[in-house]
């Protein structure tokens, strides 16, 4: 196996002591967690980074649209993003994206990063830990976008069911109007 450091350090690892590390490790998808690294596979390659080096992790859920039978529907493809600090300390930037084999790989490898690199913030804009959102504040965030959503298609069907009630009636006064004028 070949082994290539993200973001590439001065000086490597050792290769044996990195592969008795990932054979220990657990394996979630293409992703090992081993008790110093984070090791995933990309073809014949093993990449790995530090944990310590680890300054931001977060899920990333993309829709990917796809023909499922006779219908037409978007699959939901999750993913993990690591991020680190450059060399220089200056600028934090995304390292690695690697796609899981689902939300419960997701979910069991977010938990999975709190215990094994607490000094990282989890999620894509919360602060270092110690104050901060949590994968529970942006669900508790996102169901109540959904419920104002909700009521704002709920007022519109209202507007648009007053305003056609009031179309009818008036549609009904001027006909009656009109025939009174006949009379």
């Amino acid at each position: 196996m070949k082994f290539v450091p993200l973001p590439l350090p001065e000086t490597p690892a050792d290769a044996a002591s990195l592969t008795a590390e990932y054979r220990a490790g657990r394996g979630v998808g293409v992703i090992t967690l081993g008790e110093k690294h984070f090791f995933f596979r990309k073809f014949l390659t093993l990449y790995y980074i530090p944990y310590q080096q680890i300054s931001r992790y977060f899920r990333r859920v993309e829709t990917v649209p796809a023909r499922i039978g006779c219908c037409g529907g978007e699959l939901r493809v999750e993913n993990i993003v690591l991020c680190a600090v450059n060399t220089a300390g200056v600028r934090e930037r995304e390292i690695a994206q690697i796609q899981l084999p689902g939300e419960k790989a997701a979910r069991v490898l977010m938990e999975e990063l709190r215990r094994l690199a607490p000094h990282a913030a989890a999620g894509k804009d919360a602060p270092p830990p110690g104050g901060g959102e949590t994968d529970e504040t942006i669900a508790d965030e996102t169901i109540a976008n959904e419920a104002i959503a909700s009521e704002t298609i709920a007022n519109e069907a209202i507007a648009s069911e007053t305003i056609a009630n009031e179309t009818i009636a008036n549609e009904a006064l001027d006909g009656h109007e009109a025939a009174a004028g006949e009379g």
